[in-house]
């Protein structure tokens, strides 16, 4: 494949995100020039109020999530389709997985920004030639990278809690109505990567990239699986391209919707459903280069 330039989806927190680090970025710089050691004092706090907003952020995506589960916990019996209630559990967590990665999108992108700041202001209207203090370089252990990995280790909490809570909901699942569902999450669903200089930030995004896969099946049939994919496109102007490689091989494709960048579909073997066993599924979108792919079992 060739990779071309496309037009990328940006998602509505990396907008408002950087919406703001431009309007930040154009302010005058500061009277006074600020020390390296104010400067990363700086962007500690801002990194810290972004922490503290992520964390709010995650807590009420999931309490959204539980909520939810209980109302599907309660229609589980023994005439519970697998289809329907597989698609239903997949709807409650995407708006759980897409609550936090818009939350992670924004923090990332404003602690980005304030690091810019900070370097404006030590610049103080001159030219740093590319040399900063240790912390705001990129691969050098600093701020710069432990700010990130904060970010990421929040997300990756509010992932275990996520995927703990749906674990609960299986378990029923398959007590109440011999379904077997299992569940394949990724978040955040694009770790942030910026080129941050005085001059701003450069980010670049992947495309049709997963954050969730959710099977299901009855475990009294045999070969009636689905596998419910869900994520992120990196543009609108090509449909995302799927398959599901294992016990058979099928594919489908899906326009992302134009308001979010997300994109959803359901593989099934559409005479029947998937027979049991594991799969490797792939997305790809128009000449991109880019790849993503998850492996989920249908039981």
């Amino acid at each position: 494949m060739t990779a071309r330039c496309q037009p990328l989806f940006l998602h509505p927190a990396r907008v408002a995100a950087a919406a703001l680090a431009a309007l930040l970025f154009a302010a005058p710089p500061a009277a006074a020039q600020i020390s390296e050691k104010q400067a990363v004092a700086q962007a500690k706090s801002a990194l810290k109020g972004q922490l503290g907003v992520l964390k709010g952020s995650g807590k009420a995506a999931l309490a959204t999530l539980n909520a939810t589960l209980k109302l599907l916990e309660q229609t589980l019996s023994p005439a519970t389709d697998a289809t329907t209630f597989t698609s239903q559990v997949a709807v409650a967590t995407i708006t759980c997985v897409t609550g936090i990665n818009e939350a992670y999108e924004q923090a990332s992108g404003l602690f980005d920004a304030s690091t810019v700041l900070a370097l404006q202001a030590v610049a103080d209207g001159g030219d740093l030639e590319g040399l900063y203090p240790l912390d705001f370089y990129a691969g050098a252990g600093g701020l710069r990278d432990t700010g990130h990995a904060q970010l990421l280790k929040v997300v990756a909490g509010l992932q275990a809690q996520a995927l703990k809570r749906l674990a609960k909901t299986i378990k029923l699942a398959e007590k109440e109505s011999a379904l077997g569902l299992t569940v394949r999450l990724r978040l955040p669903v694009d770790p942030a990567e910026s080129a941050s200089n005085p001059t701003g930030g450069l980010s670049a995004g992947l495309a049709g990239r997963i954050d969730l896969l959710l099977a299901g099946s009855s475990l009294e049939l045999q070969d009636d699986g689905l596998i419910v994919v869900a994520g992120f496109a990196g543009s609108t102007f090509d449909p995302v391209e799927c398959w599901a490689l294992g016990g058979v091989s099928i594919s489908d494709s899906v326009a992302a919707d134009p308001s979010t960048g997300r994109f959803l579909l359901v593989l099934d073997n559409s005479s029947s459903g998937l027979p049991e066993g594991n799969y490797v599924v792939v997305t790809e979108q128009g000449d991109s280069p880019f790849i993503s792919t998850m492996a989920i079992g249908v039981r």
